[in-house]
């Protein structure tokens, strides 16, 4: 069996130690098979998006786990799916049990320090022209919109969409991501 089509059959198996070894064969093919991980992401992380919100603890730390470890390994490679990765691992941070909390906590600190060093508006071409500081807005309100500090609510006027300002129950992300700026947040709410 070819090496995705066994990562996919084991991350989608019925018993959760077949999820679990499903999880540590992408580990182990990222360490040895970048280049393999790295060509085919979006479709491997479409796999395993679901352990992360996995029904078994076990499975849950363990993806979480895995995560924080191959962010370091893969870089830039994870761009295509970091929003997909960050909005996994914020679901964890509530976690009643202590284990699955830790892991996200670890992968949120991987996944910062990525996004730390990577441009998030790389190759997006309608973020071209916007200057730093309005960049630096768009991720300040991405990030509270991640960690539940603002809400974005569907509407049918303000194109689709309004922000509401509703309080953090999240502080590792009041520690971890930068504040809405002041004039733009005032702005922004309702």
């Amino acid at each position: 069996m070819k090496p995705l089509q066994k990562l996919y059959h084991l991350l989608e198996g019925k018993e959760f130690q077949t999820r679990m070894e499903g999880v540590a064969l992408l580990l182990d093919l990222s360490k040895t098979r970048p280049q393999l991980i790295s060509t085919n992401i979006v479709q491997i992380f479409d796999y395993f998006d679901l352990r992360l919100c996995d029904t078994h603890k076990r499975v849950r730390q363990k993806a979480l786990d895995v995560l924080a470890e191959i962010i370091g390994l893969l870089e830039d490679a994870l761009s295509p799916v970091i929003i997909r990765l960050v909005e996994g691992i914020t679901k964890n941070l509530n976690s009643k049990d202590p284990g699955v909390r830790a892991a996200a906590v670890k992968a949120l600190e991987g996944s910062i320090a990525h996004l730390g060093e990577a441009d998030p508006w790389h190759g997006l071409s309608s973020t071209g022209s916007l200057s730093p500081r309005h960049k630096r807005a768009l991720s300040a309100l991405t990030a509270a919109v991640v960690c539940g500090t603002l809400q974005l609510t569907p509407t049918r006027s303000f194109g689709g969409a309004v922000l509401r300002n509703q309080s953090s129950n999240r502080p590792e992300c009041d520690q971890q991501f930068p504040k809405v700026p002041g004039a733009l947040g005032a702005v922004l709410l309702v």
